[in-house]
């Protein structure tokens, strides 16, 4: 069974050697954009492999086996990425951005569902909806743990951040 996750979006081609600019707010690219791990793109899901990654300014630059030529790539342009997360070894602290949405917000009591997720300068930030829309910062000071499993994040100290 496949369980895709959102991981990016391609968003232009670098060069002549079918390297493409994906935008990603993962923060385990180092997981996700492993030479031959396998990239699902697009809404059919259609199957590539890693042949080469760099980081170049804020893109994640790709490029798929088979598929080293500007002119095989453009038609991936502007197309969602995914993984299969069965295919990624996550250790037990590690979670996608994308597994945050929908959890439950937990302490002493039920503080809202977790809507998006907001990168910061200096760490993301859980946007959440509990009667408003608050941010909790993604620290150990606010946050016990992150069970994705059964979508809850146990929070500590959050009474201030929801006034």
């Amino acid at each position: 069974m496949t369980n895709y996750i959102y991981v990016g979006k391609i968003v232009g081609t670098h060069g002549i050697k079918g390297e493409l600019k994906i935008i990603s707010d993962e923060v385990l690219i180092d997981k996700i954009f492993k030479i031959n791990n396998v990239l699902y793109i697009g809404d059919d899901k259609k199957k590539y492999i890693i042949a080469t990654h760099r980081l170049h300014k804020n893109y994640n630059l790709v490029s798929f086996i088979d598929y080293q030529d500007i002119n095989l790539i453009d038609k991936l342009l502007r197309k969602d990425i995914y993984i299969d997360k069965n295919e990624i070894d996550l250790d037990n602290n590690e979670y996608f951005i994308s597994q945050l949405i929908d959890c439950r917000i937990i302490d002493d009591a039920d503080y809202g569902t977790v809507i998006g997720v907001e990168k910061g300068k200096n760490c993301n930030y859980l946007r959440v909806l509990y009667n408003k829309e608050y941010l909790i910062p993604i620290i150990d000071e606010y946050i016990k743990s992150i069970d994705c499993n059964n979508k809850q994040i146990i929070v500590k100290n959050v009474k201030s951040l929801i006034l």
